[in-house]
């Protein structure tokens, strides 16, 4: 069975932090899909 790493409160400890940056990322173009989840900022 896998091992899942998944915190259901703010007092577990983390097991695994992930740390990087989102350099050259793709936000789709804004749509009727995406325009309500992805931030205008982002």
């Amino acid at each position: 069975m896998a091992k899942i790493v998944s915190s259901w409160n703010d007092w577990d400890p983390l097991k695994r932090v992930i740390v990087g940056r989102c350099d050259n990322s793709v936000i789709p173009p804004e749509e009727p899909a995406t325009s309500e989840k992805v931030p205008v900022d982002s």
